[in-house]
């Protein structure tokens, strides 16, 4: 690869993790917390209820409710 390939790539990471940044940032506080817990800080289901005082079922619920959102967030931001 010659440089101007690396800065491009360099650029567009910058750019996509901004986007995710932002999509994160725009999630309603109840599915950022769960999409952060299971996904940036790795926890498990029973964990992630465990701190948050709610059922597996409504964790699994607001994670794919996130992942939804920022879904979607991402794709109007492209």
């Amino acid at each position: 690869m010659n440089d101007e390939k690396i800065e491009n790539i360099i650029l567009l990471n910058g750019e996509l993790k901004s986007i995710l940044n932002d999509a994160i940032r725009s999630l309603p506080e109840i599915y950022r917390t769960v999409f952060v817990m299971r996904e940036i800080e790795d926890m498990s289901v029973a964990e992630t209820q465990q701190c948050l005082n709610i059922s597996g079922v409504n964790v699994k619920v607001r994670l794919n409710r996130a992942k939804a959102d920022a879904q979607g967030s991402v794709i109007c931001s492209l």
